[in-house]
Order: C-alpha cells, then structure tokens, then sequence
C-alpha cells in the first residue's frame, strides 16, 4: 500500500510501458480538484493520468474518494486510470467514490483504447455525476469504464468485471449521454460481466440519456459483436428529462451486438424500456438475441414498454429465440417489421 499525503495528484503521471502490479493506493484525505495530465486532452486517475505503450496493470486498487468538479470541456476520469491505451489490465478494482464531472467516466478507467486485454476489474464505490459548468458534457459512464474505443480485432473481450456501486445522474450533459452498469459506450465483445447497482438519472433538465444495466450503447454499426452470460440485478430510474430517456435491462442502444445466456432481474423506469436491450438503431444486420430471460417491472410514462427489445428502426430485425418475460408485458415493439 502507498499512502498519497498530496491530495490532488496521481501517483504517477503517466505510465509508458513497464508493469505496475500488486499495488494498493489510500490517502490521508479526499482527492479535490486533481491535477490533470495533458497530452492534448486531460486525463486522471489515482494510479495514474495515462498509461500506454504496452503497459501492464494487474491486481492494483483504489481506496481513495475523488471529487473533481472542473470546467474543462475533455476529461477522462477513473479510479485507477483516466486513459488506458495499449495496455492490458487485470484485477484491479476501485473502492473509493467519485463525485466527478468529465466526459468519460469510469470506476476503474475513463476510457480505454486498443486494450489488449481487460479482465477481473470491479467497482464497489459509488458514482456521481455533477457539475457546475454546462460546458463539460459527459458523454459515458461506467461502474468500472466509461468508454471503450477501437478495438478491431474480433477476440477482444470484456471479461469477468462486476459493478455493485450505485451510478447517480445528478447533473449531467446538453446532448446524448451513455451510461452503463459496467461500460458506458463499447466496441468491442463483452462476456461474463455483472451488475448489481442502481442507476438513478432524476434531473428533469436533462436531454436524451440512454441506460443499459451493462452497457449504455454498442456503437459499431459495420461488425456484429456478442454479449455473452452477462447479467445486471440493479434497478434502472430514468425520470423523464428534456427529451427521452431510454433504458435496456443490459443494453441500452444496440448498433450490432448479439446477446446470448443473458438475464436481467429489475425494476426499470424511463421514457422507452425494454427488458433486454430498447434500441435498435443503424442496424446493418439482424440481432440475434438467444436464451435470454428478463423478470421485474417495466414503469413508463409512455406506451413504449417491452419485455424483451424495443424497435429496430431499420428493415433489420431482432431475432428472438427462447426468451422469457413476464406476460403483462409484449414481446418486442412489433413483430415482423422489427422483431421475429
């Protein structure tokens, strides 16, 4: 364990190769107002700003609270790393809370790219979003990662991550947000990850907000992904905003994931719910959506509420099969035109 005596800064700047493992990171007090690391856009976490080059992070944690409240228009913020790219990392988990405003939020990282491996990472603090300053616009947030970005390569997962701490919307962006139990926007497979904390989003002020009990969107439209034995048992409170709020049980917005052996068991409430996954939107191939159960209640102040998957905007379809929802509720949005 390394005890930081220096409230605002990271433990290192930033990592550039090398490994770091093994470690736990506490401080004497609350992290406020962090000094952020500037490679043309800014990045904080209590390990580190960045890290890059091929960098490995294994078994490390986070004990420390952190409350940024910056008016900077780019931030990646997370308990351990605010921008993992080109790295692997392995069991690490943060414990401390955030009660931050940036624009890629995330328990354990604010945002990886071109990770070549991301596993065993949980998120146990719990996560607020404020802010004091319309112009930062927080555009992900995850219980352990707000944004995934360019992973190609089609054996890329996120594996084995768990989230039980509660994501709290307070004050959030004037355009469309992603928020998710374990990752805010993603791109690549995800399998065996878990979700067990509340998502709350309450300010009427608001614009479009889409929520899924594990991913908030799946946002590649030109190569079909897959969720696999993922589950999320927190419950999703979207009250209505500005514009909608749309909320999946696992997925919130889906361009092109698959979703298989999947569950959802809570209570969901917004403008568009569904069980599984709402939206289906840009979709260039049909979704096959495969042993799949839901079980709660759908609460919403339209008529847009279904037991498995919203609509598909497109002449593409979710394909449903061997699927379970409670009976009060229908299946999808329509049959034939979206869903079969």
């Amino acid at each position: 364990t390394i005890t930081l005596t220096t409230q605002n800064i990271s433990l290192f700047g930033t990592i550039n190769g090398g490994t770091v493992k093994n470690l736990t990171i506490a401080a004497t007090n609350d992290v406020t107002e962090p000094v952020l690391i500037n490679d043309g856009n800014n990045h904080y976490g209590i390990l580190a700003g960045l890290a890059k080059s091929n960098a490995t992070i294994e078994n490390c944690s986070n004990i420390v609270n952190i409350i940024c409240d910056r008016n900077v228009t780019v931030v990646d913020l997370g308990g351990l790393i605010g921008l993992a790219n080109n790295c692997n990392i392995s069991n690490c988990s943060n414990a401390g809370n955030l009660v931050v405003n940036a624009t890629n939020i995330g328990g354990v990282i604010g945002q990886g790219s071109n990770l070549a491996n991301f596993s065993g990472c949980n998120n146990y603090g719990d996560i607020t979003i404020t802010s004091s300053s319309e112009s930062v616009i927080t555009k992900t947030c995850g219980g352990v990662a707000g944004l995934f970005s360019s992973m190609s390569s089609s054996d890329i997962f996120i594996t084995d991550c768990h989230n039980q701490g509660k994501i709290t919307i307070a004050k959030a962006s004037t355009i469309e947000s992603y928020i998710g139990g374990i990752v805010g926007q993603l791109t690549c497979n995800i399998k065996n990850c878990s979700n067990s904390g509340e998502i709350a989003c309450s300010t009427i002020v608001n614009r479009v907000k889409v929520i899924g009990g594990i991913a908030g969107t799946y946002n590649v439209n030109t190569v079909t992904r897959t969720m696999y034995n993922c589950s999320n048992e927190g419950n999703i409170t979207a009250v209505d905003g500005f514009q909608n709020m749309i909320v999946g049980g696992l997925l919130g917005e889906n361009k092109r994931m698959n979703i298989k052996n999947c569950y959802a068991y809570c209570n969901l409430k917004g403008t568009n719910v569904a069980g599984i996954t709402y939206k289906g939107i840009d979709l260039f191939d049909n979704v096959v959506i495969s042993n799949c159960y839901f079980y709660g209640t759908l609460n919403c102040s339209s008529s847009y509420k279904y037991g498995i998957a919203g609509t598909s905007y497109t002449n593409k379809k979710f394909l449903i099969d061997h699927c379970y929802y409670p009976s009060e509720y229908n299946l999808c949005y329509s049959i034939g035109d979206n869903a079969s």
